[in-house]
């Protein structure tokens, strides 16, 4: 809604009530019993209108006539229009379900929404329409029993595919809810599961109503969704081609992934798919989201203190933190080399990135991306960015300290994450900074003394754990309400 003319100060005036608070108990990026996500109140918002518009069009412009030599009665014929409206109503959500789960999905070029964000109308979408396709088979079974057809339909080939489109549906519906138990799995099944889905209601509709009535322009909208989302990422991974990528052990939980040749522009907020084929050899389609940095950020300059003895895997304390801290006086000489490369850091998991641990330091990779990141980010046009991370969060956090002229950076991290801070000091030099090792940060505090600094248009960014960021979001939303401030909020996290 930003990209519309004349609409920012007035979405800004309504952010802190309608748009940050999470809407129940405080809670957005922590899950509900490691399940269920809680949408924000301005998402809810939407999935409310939503809603609200599938069950009208479900529910009115019904009409009866009778007598009738098609229905016994009124209710039959009701019975029958409902049924009609319930499915025909899924053909209209199903393409709907796939824009959302894109990762090329027009929407994310059209508008400043996060592809989570999508994720998660996503998931609502695709409950409706499961519950209206779920809805036209019951009220269909129910039309044919009471009029004695049912025996006869049974056995017909349209009726076959139909439950076959149902019941892979309905298995889709509840194996989501355990998702984020064992991803990979859960990603393969849904794909499979998605295509009995599509290839039940092609076959059903071409049984029952051959090419009348136009109902498979539905599927083949589907069709189009798909094939543009994979055409576009094959051509993001062609464009990339395939890369050489070495691996180096930054402490006991962290993973450097270097990526060498690829040059993209320095957009805040990117993120990638990486592909390591020859690592998975049985599930060379395995994939996983990780926020860009450009390697040359990171690249040391030649006067940093302490250059010769400040390896990634020496443990860090506070009087290194201090000798780290920027000088106004420094200057920096920056060696000649390659200003190309991609660098991810991966946290040491179960799954792909535990495997990553265990294999040579060099592998072949294919890149999917850059997804995600715009240079019209209102947040870029505060007069002070604020970036909150927490963990492996400064990663996402970093690009953005290269983006605007009067930053300052929160970090907090436990010990054994410490020698993650050296690593990535040679990016983040030319900033305010705040490291704390072993503590959460205080963060009502660093808000409060941003505003009594006299600031008044604060951007805030936060990456982290689940409780830092839902925290964050709280604090956001009280000093905004309390105090004569603006603050534009952007939470980065990534979210199945």
């Amino acid at each position: 809604m930003t990209y519309l003319p004349y609409t920012n100060r007035l979405i800004s005036s309504i952010k802190p009530y309608v748009v940050y608070p999470a809407l129940f108990n405080g809670r957005n990026i922590q899950p509900f019993f490691k399940w269920c996500h809680f949408p924000t109140s301005g998402q809810s918002i939407y999935i409310f209108l939503f809603t609200a518009v599938t069950i009208i069009l479900s529910a009115v412009g019904y009409s009866s006539v009778q007598p009738s030599t098609w229905y016994e009665s009124t209710f039959d014929e009701m019975l029958s229009k409902v049924a009609a409206r319930t499915g025909i109503l899924a053909m209209g959500l199903a393409p709907l379900v796939l824009l959302f789960a894109g990762r090329n999905s027009i929407l994310l070029w059209l508008t400043n929404w996060a592809h989570s964000t999508y994720l998660l109308l996503h998931r609502w979408v695709a409950r409706l329409f499961g519950i209206q396709l779920i809805l036209h088979s019951i009220l269909e079974l129910a039309s044919y029993v009471k009029s004695g057809s049912y025996a006869e339909e049974l056995v017909l080939p349209y009726w076959i595919w139909g439950c076959v489109a149902t019941v892979a549906c309905s298995i889709m519906l509840v194996a989501s809810v355990f998702r984020n138990s064992s991803y990979e799995i859960f990603l393969i099944t849904h794909i499979i599961l998605a295509v009995f889905v599509l290839a039940g209601t092609w076959y059903h509709l071409d049984y029952r109503f051959e090419d009348r009535w136009g109902y498979k322009y539905w599927l083949y909208a589907c069709f189009a969704v798909w094939a543009f989302d994979r055409v576009v990422r094959l051509g993001r991974m062609l464009k990339n081609g395939m890369r050489k990528a070495s691996f180096r052990p930054v402490g006991d939980e962290i993973l450097r992934v270097d990526v060498e040749g690829v040059k993209w522009d320095s957009t805040p907020g990117q993120h990638a798919y990486i592909f390591f084929p020859a690592l998975r050899k049985f599930t060379p389609w395995e994939n996983h989201p990780f926020s860009v940095i450009p390697t040359n950020y990171l690249r040391p300059a030649k006067s940093l203190p302490n250059s010769e003895s400040t390896g990634s895997d020496t443990p860090m304390n506070e009087k290194d933190l201090e000798e780290l801290t920027p000088t106004s006086s420094a200057t920096l000489e920056y060696s000649k080399t390659p200003t190309s490369g991609l660098t991810f850091f991966i946290k040491k998991n179960n799954g792909l990135t535990k495997h990553l641990w265990s294999n040579s330091l060099t592998t072949t990779t294919l890149v999917e991306g850059p997804y995600g990141g715009s240079s019209r980010n209102p947040i870029l046009l505060c007069d002070r960015l604020i970036l909150v991370a927490g963990g492996i969060g400064i990663t996402a956090i970093l690009p953005f300290a290269h983006a605007h002229p009067n930053v300052k950076v929160y970090w907090s991290m436990r010990d054994t994450q410490a020698a993650m801070a050296k690593e990535l000091q040679p990016g983040l030099r030319h900033v305010e900074q705040e490291i704390v090792l072993g503590k959460r940060l205080d963060l009502a505090g660093l808000l409060e003394r941003e505003v009594k600094g006299g600031w008044k248009d604060i951007g805030v960014v936060v990456c982290g754990p689940g409780a830092m960021c839902d925290d964050l979001r709280r604090e956001v939303v009280r000093v905004t309400k309390e105090q004569e401030v603006r603050i534009e909020l952007d939470v980065e996290a990534f979210s199945w």
